[in-house]
């Protein structure tokens, strides 16, 4: 009889521990997906308010840049737990910068962040990804001399990010940057060979990326391969809607790329 009612103890007792875990899943649940949804609105919102600054004259601009890095920064504040927050204010950081008075501070905030966002177990080559790509920008203001200091630390980062995301196009396409920009051996890690491998990493990652595919001609013209860039100017041409024309840098649209295409394809083949 005893053992009947240790059993009878045990068993609802583990009927009350599914029955409250099933009760809190449920109650949780629908806040991961709201706040997840609220967030893309927000994101959204932000994306729309980024594309509306480059269509401001200079002077518009200087009035509103503030508020969108700030309205980045409390992306970040308000969903402190998401990746997705950090690449989203990342994106603003890095686009906003050249546009910026204070050009270093902005890419100041932007490496903050990948540190910030590298707290986050599952993101941490993205974050190494971003601090490279805002060390860069750094360094291209600051003079040669602390852009030479600046490239094996970023090679670096950029290396680790890659183990952690192989498949992640932009990390190729900062990578083909950095190895065409760098001077060679023996001062320092310039390629064009790899700056050639990692820009068509980058192109067949992400197909549809516009600017990859016009970098990627870019890059067989210095080499003198006018057939292949060609090839590469007649697929931007012919690129459905919808296709992206830009990523991180610069506000060129799909219709801008395809005008640039036409154009040399008519001059120059």
């Amino acid at each position: 009889m005893f053992k009947n009612r240790c059993s009878l103890k045990v068993i609802l007792c583990w009927m009350i521990t599914i029955l409250i875990i099933s009760a809190v899943h449920s109650f949780i649940q629908p806040d991961a997906v709201f706040g997840k949804e609220c967030l893309q609105e927000d994101m959204k919102n932000l994306e729309k308010e980024l594309y509306s600054f480059y269509e401001q004259n200079e002077k518009d601009r200087a009035k509103i840049i503030d508020d969108l890095v700030a309205q980045a920064e409390l992306l970040v504040e308000k969903y402190e737990e998401d990746p997705d927050a950090y690449d989203a204010a990342a994106t603003v950081l890095i686009k906003l910068g050249e546009f910026h008075q204070n050009p270093l501070g902005i890419y100041q905030k932007g490496i903050d962040l990948a540190l910030k966002m590298r707290k986050l177990n599952d993101k941490e080559g993205r974050s190494y990804f971003w601090e490279a790509s805002f060390m860069g920008e750094m360094g291209q203001l600051q003079g040669v001399f602390n852009s030479l200091r600046k490239i094996r630390p970023m090679k670096s980062k950029l290396e680790k990010a890659l183990q952690e995301e192989p498949e992640f196009a932009p990390i190729h396409d900062v990578l083909a940057r950095l190895y065409k920009a760098a001077p060679g051996w023996p001062i320092s890690i310039g390629d064009m060979n790899k700056a050639l491998y990692h820009r068509r990493k980058s192109v067949d990652l992400d197909p549809e990326n516009v600017e990859y595919l016009w970098k990627l001609y870019k890059k067989y013209i210095s080499l003198n391969r006018s057939e292949q860039a060609g090839r590469v100017l007649r697929k931007i041409v012919n690129m459905p809607e919808g296709a992206r024309g830009e990523f991180y840098y610069g506000p060129q649209t799909l219709e801008d790329f395809q005008k640039k295409a036409e154009q040399e394809l008519e001059n120059n083949f």
